[in-house]
């Protein structure tokens, strides 16, 4: 029995189809958004009206009449196949525009804009923002001193420089959290200036047991680190500023991560009492939110939802990746994500602005502060952080039975600059 889809502004809806091969998609667009519904097997897409709702709040479109030629789109946000149905719904009020943005034939391809009145779209990829002209840490850092460029990497290559990042392959590191990934080095990739990497619907096996059994991945994702894992220690060191300009993926089930962990070489306890800092987790359920956690003997400081539109305050506030209601699709905005550690204390900020501290009060905090640590950049699905964020997906094979799976895949990290600084 096949699904009517309808993918909400927090979660999706299940119901029966009475076609048992058509897949009906309701997708909620916002403000400055675009959605690209395309053909996925030469069916052809033609406009219907399957409510009395205007074509400005509403657009539906179904795709028949399969040809014998493949379709020329091989990239879009929704992909419907012979007998499927797809309803582009306005979320907030915007206006629906439809507006070719590629040469793509019409019957293969249909282009959906959202705005408000005298308000035009964004471009439908961002390019890096500006490095900051001095390249340097905030000053709210360095007191107007120059610092040194300890580390660093622009990724302005072709392939990943392995003089610097381990690439796990065939890992399934984050079991612990239960999380649904396999990590494989195919899912990193180096090109147009970012690091990126790509999470999959794809099944895999060599991972191990993944969390719920079996031998099984359904989920492929990068990650890359300077440890000693799977590999010889790339980089540690202790207390610096290290700022990453990187855009994540929306999606109930992503959970994109920098954070600092042990080196693996012998010369620090384990964990929680070496000091795990976790520079910043974007859940794509909430990507208006970067939360930041220290785990050391004596517990975590919790993360919570740390907005950093409202520093130094810790509550729900605007979104620095709008809109405020969680739609699938696409990635956030660039951001500068940014760690001052020091023997005593630790600051997190996002684009330069301080956003939350923790001053060290205990002989368990200094000691964590003191041990070396090593970067890691990865790009997790699933597990107990998004089942937090209200994710139910559990590893299944078949079908992919994922729950309230409400994101697109595949899904894109990407990094546009690592730089580690010290005084």
């Amino acid at each position: 029995m096949a699904t009517v889809v309808a993918i909400l502004a927090s979660a999706m809806v299940l119901t029966s189809s009475r076609d048992a091969f058509a897949v009906s998609t309701v997708r909620y667009i916002y403000n400055g958004g675009n959605i690209s519904a395309i053909s996925g097997d030469g069916c052809s897409l033609k406009p219907v009206h399957l409510t009395t709702a205007k074509g400005a709040v509403r657009r539906d479109y179904a795709c028949s009449k399969k040809s014998t030629k493949p379709s020329t789109a091989k990239t879009g946000t929704i992909v419907l196949r012979n007998g499927d149905v797809a309803s582009v719904v306005s979320g907030d009020g915007c206006k629906l525009k439809v507006k070719r943005l590629t040469t793509i034939a019409p019957r293969y391809r249909r282009d959906v804009q959202c705005v408000l009145k005298g308000t035009p779209p964004p471009p439908v990829q961002q390019p890096p923002p500006a490095n900051p002209p001095t390249e340097q840490p905030p000053t709210a850092v360095t007191g107007g001193a120059m610092w040194r460029n300890v580390f660093s990497d622009e990724f302005s290559g072709t392939a990943v420089d392995g003089t610097k990042w381990n690439v796990p392959n065939n890992s399934n590191f984050g079991s612990g959290n239960d999380e649904d990934q396999c990590y494989r080095s195919a899912n990193v990739t180096e090109s147009g200036g970012t690091l990126k990497f790509t999470a999959r619907r794809q099944s895999v096996t060599g991972c191990s047991g993944n969390p719920n059994g079996g031998s099984t991945y359904y989920f492929t994702s990068g990650m890359v680190t300077t440890r000693a894992q799977d590999a010889p220690l790339r980089k540690k060191y202790r207390q610096g500023y290290l700022e990453v300009q990187m855009r994540v993926p929306r999606g109930n089930i992503y959970w994109p991560a920098l954070w600092l962990a042990d080196p693996l070489d012998g010369t620090s306890p384990g964990w929680p009492a070496y000091g795990e800092i976790d520079a910043s987790e974007i859940y794509g359920a909430r990507p208006d939110v970067t939360e930041s956690n220290f785990w050391r003997a004596n517990g975590d400081i919790g993360a919570g939802d740390h907005n950093v539109n409202n520093p130094p305050s810790s509550a729900n506030g605007v979104s620095i990746n709008p809109p405020n209601a969680y739609v699938s699709g696409g990635t956030t905005n660039w951001h500068r994500y940014g760690l001052n550690w020091t023997s005593t204390k630790l600051q997190w900020f996002v684009d330069g602005v301080v956003v939350r501290t923790f001053n060290a009060s205990t002989n368990a905090d200094l000691a964590a502060l003191g041990y070396e640590k090593s970067i890691i950049l990865n790009l997790a699905l699933g597990g107990t952080g998004p089942q937090d964020h209200g994710y139910t997906g559990r590893e299944s094979g078949g079908t992919y039975s994922n729950g309230n799976l409400a994101a697109d895949l595949p899904g894109v990290m990407e990094i546009d600059y690592v730089r580690l600084y010290q005084p």
